[in-house]
This record gives C-alpha cells, structure tokens and sequence, in this order.
C-alpha cells in the first residue's frame, strides 16, 4: 500500500513538473510571436517615414525647378554710368573731359542661359552716351557675363568682359536745319567688370533685377582730330547701375 501510495505521489509530481514546462515554452513562443510584432510594426512606420521623407524632397526639388528661371531667356535693362575721362598720353595725364561728360545713360539687351538655381551666362550689346550741348561720347560694346549666386537666390556675384568702341564728337544744326557731325576722337579698348545684383523678383518665366558694379576700362585713342595716333588712351572706368528685366523662352 504505501509502495503504491508512494507510485502515485511519484507520478503525480512528473505531472505536475511536466504540465509547468508546457505552460512555461507557451508562454514564451507567445511572448516572442509578440516581440515579432512589435518588431515588424517598428519597421513598417520606419518604412513608410522613409518614404515620406523622400517624397517631400522630391516635392521640395520639383516646387524649386518651377520656380527658378532655368534655360534659355531674354534680357533688357537701363543703365547709369560713370566715367573717369582722364587722357593720357604714354602714361603722363594729360586732361580730361568735362564734368558733364563723365556720366551717362544706357541700354543693353541680349540673350541669357541659366543652367541652374545658381549659375548663369548672357551675352549682349550695350550702348551709353553722355552728352553735353552738342558733345557727345560714346561706348558700344558686345560682352558676356557670368552670374553666381551667392544667397539663396536673392544675391549674385556678377563678372564681365567686353569689347568697347569709343567715339568723342559733336553733333550741332546749323541755320538751315542740317545736323552735322564732327569726330574728335575714336578708338577701342576691353573692359572687364565686377559686380552684384539683388534679385528682385524672379520665377519660372520672368525676373526682374537691380545690378551695381565697377567697369575697369581704358580706351587706346587711334584718331585724334582726324590723325592716326599712338600711346595716348582715355579711361573710361566708372560705376555701373541698372534696372534689368528678363523673360524666358
């Protein structure tokens, strides 16, 4: 009797252990099919903000190419110079115009290319004169420049160059109406330019721009009152502004 009492405490207690170890491995395969979840769900929202993320920089990037001015457009715009005027001849100042021949009014056009939100080259032909009761002096000039921005497109860096034609002469009618011209002096000469420009209005089609620069340029005289002459130069340099208006193709 009491072996079989003592069978039955033995089995019993194989039972019971037994019976806890499937309850235990349950348990776990149910925390882990848990785990597996969370893990799953960590992923699937890593997921979709990734894709989020990429989908607003190619929103950003799309609503950026709409509204810069890219490719090929026109160009027109207003000037103000100043010139320096001061002669020299072989290096020895020697005069100067007069005051109100050292500035003048002006205007260029031509054809610009912006390849992208930052970079960008024209090309054009410029006029200027100033004048004074009857004198006259005069710049025409092809050139091209570069422009880089430099301030989210709200400021450029501007660089050009160009070749200049400069006459010095004096236009007057005389009593029977007839306009007639005397040239005192012509000659040619590069220039180069430094500047900058504030973007006033810009977007996919149009812009509008102040510009401010220096123009260094000196002028090598070939006539002088209908002579040929050599070593003696004008310089033209001087301050530049403009109002500038573009649109594209």
């Amino acid at each position: 009797m009491k072996k079989t009492n003592l069978t039955l405490i033995i089995i019993l207690s194989i039972y019971l252990v037994f019976s806890s170890t499937i309850e235990i491995k349950a348990e776990d395969i149910n925390l882990n099919h848990l785990f597996d979840s969370v893990g799953t769900n960590d992923t699937e929202e890593s997921s979709e903000k990734t894709t989020e993320s990429n989908t607003e920089m190619l929103s950003s990037k799309e609503e950026s190419l709409n509204y810069y001015f890219l490719g090929f457009g026109f160009f027109g715009n207003v000037k103000y110079t100043t010139y320096d005027t001061t002669m020299s001849l072989y290096g020895v100042e020697w005069a100067e115009h007069n005051e109100a021949l050292q500035s003048g009014v002006g205007f260029s056009g031509g054809i610009i290319y912006k390849f992208n939100e930052g970079l960008g080259i024209k090309g054009g032909l410029g006029y200027e004169v100033a004048q004074d009761e009857g004198l006259k002096v005069d710049l025409i000039a092809p050139y091209s420049e570069i422009e880089i921005n430099v301030l989210d497109n709200l400021f450029d860096l501007n660089f050009g160059i160009g070749k200049y034609g400069y006459r010095f002469y004096e236009e007057r009618t005389d009593f029977l109406n007839r306009r007639r011209r005397q040239t005192y002096q012509t000659g040619s000469g590069i220039g180069y330019k430094i500047g900058a420009v504030i973007n006033l209005f810009e977007n996919k089609k149009d812009y509008w721009k102040l510009r401010a620069g220096y123009r260094f340029l000196d002028v090598d005289i070939e006539r002088h009152y209908g002579e040929y002459v050599q070593g003696l130069e004008v310089d033209m340099s001087g301050w530049k502004s403009s109002f500038e208006l573009g649109r594209k193709f």
